[in-house]
């Protein structure tokens, strides 16, 4: 999962998972003049996920403390901005239950930034033919997650 990783490149981060579910509503428009717009509800499980480099609420029940430092192994070649001790991760996985809704929840992928604060919206698929991790998520999500400050990337938006 992404968040081994970045667990695993940056030192001292605190995790929180919570387990929960949300409604997503979808709205179409139709094409002919003088129909209704219709609108669906769904009820999708998630799962969010907190890392941050402050301490983290220890008697939640989804709490882990930091990797040790040996297990850390940094990439030489990022810099890491002065208030690097402030920032904060949230990935936020939602699961899709049918291949046509998880291509849905692609086109809502959104990378949003705020004072510090990440917050990723990471649709969660389940594992297509040839797939070899049930986990594993397809390349256009991966590559979402390297979007920097300022930038914008196919599938992903950045917003204030």
């Amino acid at each position: 999962m992404i968040v081994e990783v970045i667990k695993r490149r940056v030192a001292g981060l605190h995790q929180n998972t919570v387990i929960g579910s949300t409604d997503i509503t979808d709205t179409w428009e139709p094409l002919e003049e003088g129909l209704l717009p219709l609108e669906t509800t769904r009820h999708v499980s998630m799962i969010m996920i907190t890392l941050s480099a402050k301490e983290l609420e220890k008697s939640s029940v989804g709490y882990q403390s930091p990797l040790p430092e040996e297990q850390v192994k940094p990439y030489a070649d990022v810099e890491y901005e002065e208030n690097a001790q402030q920032l904060e991760v949230e990935v936020v996985m939602i699961m899709a239950e049918e291949e046509e809704e998880d291509n849905k929840m692609k086109d809502m992928l959104k990378f949003i930034g705020f004072r510090g604060r990440k917050r990723l919206w990471w649709p969660f698929s389940h594992p297509r033919e040839g797939d070899n991790d049930i986990n594993a998520p397809s390349s256009d999500v991966v590559e979402a997650v390297a979007v920097g400050e300022g930038q914008t990337e196919e599938g992903a938006v950045e917003q204030d």
